[in-house]
């Protein structure tokens, strides 16, 4: 086939003209050859640029790219290194050739199939940095539609735990159990469990219930049942029966960000995936080329931001990078607000379960924004017996350089005042992309009488604690850090201090090696002063070992891990032997992910001496799996999250299986559909815009999933339906005959029998062989294929089978 005949229909621009070898940059070394010249567009693996215009012989093998479209379109792309490089590649030339591309660092293709320029790689040096997590340029599955969450959506978690130790022997089996409801934009949220761990007796034990309906337009969510309030951490949040409104950007939108961090950015040298966990939780999966890339928009949250990226590159290897970052706290736009109130009956004991009595209580908490470097708040809990109120404030001084946070609070109760502070600063300067330093001193009181609804008794003697830290980098391979810490609880304990000095050195890639000296003493230590050192070792790319001796302690620790992924048959383990002055222990944990379930098994050994690390022996053993249905979809696997999705073939679809995941690998997926139902997906986090992929589990029955990707932005607790093919997923070949011979070159249209209406999508012709392909049929019906000008007819019996191929023998109709 020329390309001519193939390009005519599709390319925006073809004209034909005769090329000579003294063209510039000719592309053929005949004296004269015919070629054609099309507008194509210019693509990569993960986005369409613009039309360029190219040159190319009927042949195909030779092309030339205009140099003015080329530099046009990937001049967004390229930073300043990269375009002058271009340019010299163009070299004032008129047309360029791939040749002369691939010489300068740009790899580029033409696909005569598809009609499109490939740009197959570029000098990852030559890319302008980008966010990460940008939006228009990270994924094209971004532009499928959002699917709807169901209407009706449920599910349970069950947890078993078995629990034995030489003391006690077994214990009667626990059953934990966590789940939720959502109709319509309601959710019904429950935990419990069945268990004596809280009592004597073996019962059902209800630790909360509660109903949260959302406004994600006004950021409120509205609540009643069970609360745990939020209060200003000096405060702690207090346990109510009762209602509660909350208004927080954050609930709905996690990827707004109010602030932004700085310096700090990856470099990929090829093609690779990125995972990005937040604080835990994987926040996004990205295809990414090679490039630089910057950090600046992860999302943060209040407290721990604990972020990793775990990248997967074109070999196929895995690395782990972690970023312990410190986020400044002032996550307000500049005018923004947040607040949350409640009321109902006070919690009388901090437990598993609540038990409430007679007196009410409220709690209200409110933050915001003054301006971009000051945020300021207050809270304010109250009772018949207790009431308590206090104040934050959050500042980026412009005299003073750091972050000042500052929490007071009084308490009333029984005629007795009580008062509470804390204190915190934290300064960051050097913003380098291997580590900035670091200062942060923090100071926390509370005094005898302090109270809350929390707290309602109290402790009876003054509480007072203080650290500092310090961190510099001296390069990649070095940090050091030193530290002070004081805790005084009064009540007759002594006071505890400590102060140390260590420094970390990369000695490989592969070992990191630390030392250093403190100095302590107190309730739990002899006073005095002794050496530290520590060494950590990775053995593969999820595997650990790591030996940590502190002499003032006479303590001795070694650890050697294996990390569980999050794929359907992965294993971890982890085995620690701790060695001190006065006893030896040894744990073990081990790790199983199941398509159904997950399972973990504690073993922990001790006793006085190495001789008696047997003595005392407890173990646990943790099965864990999920329950879940979606508008009449059923699946059972690991443990929901929040938000989940369910995914299984159509049911005309026999024989097959259905496998999902956020980037499905061959032989590794989260979930898997089977005997116990669909596939179950339930690590989605909620008003999160995520992708969720699907493919058929059996490789040698493939068959049409679709696309293969759903979009979903989940409501809190929600949950989806995804029923992946249709009934029409056979295709049917054969060859056409009459008196005369094969009949060639024919259409026709054909007809479902037993409703007589025309099957729209598909379409009958016949090639100058007489061979015919009929695409996405149903398997057990009869089609009556009527060809056009004739009027001749026949028929094709579909069986009731799961093949997708039907191989007809050759059919013979009248001649006309």
């Amino acid at each position: 086939m020329s390309l001519i005949a193939l390009g005519a229909p599709a390319a925006a621009h073809q004209a034909l003209r005769t090329i000579s070898q003294d063209d510039e940059a000719g592309i053929s070394s005949d004296q004269s050859e015919r070629i054609v010249t099309f507008s194509v567009p210019l693509v990569t693996e993960s986005r369409a640029f613009g039309d360029v215009l190219i040159e190319t012989t009927v042949t195909g093998r030779q092309v030339r790219i205009r140099s003015s479209d080329l530099t046009r379109e990937l001049s967004e792309i390229l930073n300043q290194e990269g375009r002058t490089a271009l340019d010299q590649a163009v070299a004032g030339r008129e047309f360029v050739t791939p040749g002369d591309l691939e010489d300068a660092g740009f790899t580029m293709t033409f696909d005569p199939g598809q009609l499109q320029l490939v740009v197959e790689a570029i000098e990852p040096r030559f890319r302008v940095t980008r966010q990460l997590l940008e939006r228009e340029e990270f994924s094209a599955r971004n532009t499928l539609p959002v699917i709807s969450p169901a209407r009706f959506s449920s599910y349970l978690n069950l947890i078993g735990n078995l629990d034995y130790d030489t003391r006690n022997g077994s214990d009667a089996p626990d059953v934990f159990f966590s789940g939720a409801t959502r109709v319509g934009r309601v959710v019904a949220e429950y935990e419990g469990a069945f268990t004596d761990q809280f009592s004597q007796a073996y019962r059902f034990y209800r630790r909360n219930a509660r109903l949260v309906y959302d406004d994600p337009a006004s950021y409120r969510r509205y609540s009643a049942g069970d609360l745990r309030l939020e209060a200003l951490s000096i405060m702690a949040a207090p346990t109510l029966g009762g209602i509660s409104v909350q208004k927080r950007r954050r609930i709905f939108d996690p990827s707004f960000t109010a602030a932004r961090l700085s310096g700090r950015q990856i470099f990929l040298d090829n093609r690779s995936t990125v995972e990005v966990r937040v604080n835990g939780d994987v926040y996004e999966t990205l295809q990414l080329d090679a490039g630089q890339y910057d950090l600046a928009n992860l999302p943060m949250q209040q407290g721990s931001n604990d972020i990793e990226l775990v990248i997967t590159d074109s070999f196929g290897q895995q690395q782990i990078i972690p970023f312990d970052l410190f986020y400044e706290t002032l996550d307000l736009a500049p005018g923004e607000e947040e607040y949350s109130i409640g009321a109902g009956f006070i919690s009388e004991n901090f437990g598993f379960e609540p038990q409430y009595g007679s007196e009410i209580g409220a709690s209200g908490f409110y933050r915001k924004a003054l301006s971009e470097n000051l945020v300021v708040g207050g809270a304010a809990q109250a009772s018949q017996d207790l009431q308590l109120i206090g104040a934050s404030v959050i500042a980026v001084p412009q005299f003073v350089p750091g972050v000042v946070e500052a929490e007071a609070a009084t308490s009333r109760a029984d005629d007795a005042f009580g008062a509470a502070l804390r204190l915190g600063y934290r300064f960051t300067v050097g913003r380098q992309i291997y580590g900035p330093d670091q200062v942060a001193l923090t100071f926390d009181y509370k005094s005898a009488d302090f109270r809350s609804l929390t707290e309602p008794a109290v402790a009876g003697f003054d509480v007072l604690s203080a650290t500092v830290s310090y961190s510099r980098s001296f390069g990649w391979e070095t940090i050091a850090t030193a530290g002070a810490s004081y805790f005084r609880s009064g009540g007759g304990f002594p006071a505890s201090y400590a102060a140390f000095v260590d420094v970390t050195h990369r000695l490989s890639d592969t070992l990191r090696g630390s030392l250093g000296v403190e100095y302590g003493g107190g309730a739990n230590s002899q006073r005095g002063i002794g050496i530290r050192a520590g060494i950590t070792a990775t053995l593969g790319k999820r595997t650990r070992a790591s030996a940590d001796y502190r002499s003032r302690l006479n303590s001795l620790r070694a650890n050697i891990s294996r990390g569980a992924e999050n794929h359907v048959g992965s294993f971890g383990y982890d085995f620690g032997v701790t060695r001190s002055r006065d006893d030896t222990q040894s744990t073990l944990q081990l790790e199983y992910e199941a398509n159904r379930f997950n399972a973990r098994a504690d073993f922990a050994t001790g006793g006085g001496g190495l001789a008696g690390v047997f003595d005392e022996q407890r173990a646990r053993l943790q099965v864990a799996t999920s329950y879940a249905f979606a508008d009449g979809v059923f699946g059972m696997g690991r443990p929901v999250n929040n938000a989940f999705v369910l995914a299984k073939p159509n049911s005309a679809i026999r024989g097959q299986e259905i496998v999902t995941g956020r980037s499905i690998r061959e032989g590794y997926y989260y979930a898997r559909s089977g005997p116990f139902g669909a596939a179950l997906q339930g690590d989605l986090a909620a008003y999160s815009r995520q992708n969720v992929d699907f493919d058929g589990a059996d490789p040698e029955k493939p068959f049409d999933v679709g696309d293969g990707t759903v979009l979903v932005d989940p409501p809190y607790k929600g949950g989806y339906s995804v029923i992946a093919g249709d009934e029409n997923y056979l295709t049917v070949l054969g060859t056409l005959n009459d008196a005369n011979g094969p009949v060639s070159a024919v259409a026709g249209e054909v007809v479902d029998e037993e409703t007589g209406e025309r099957v729209e999508d598909v379409t009958f012709f016949t090639n100058s062989a007489g061979r015919f392909g009929l695409f996405g049929v149903a398997p057990n019906k009869r089609y009556i294929v009527r060809l056009n000008g004739s009027g001749r007819t026949f028929t094709i019996v579909t069986p009731d089978s799961e093949e997708t191929i039907l191989r007809l023998a050759p059919i013979t109709i009248p001649a006309e």
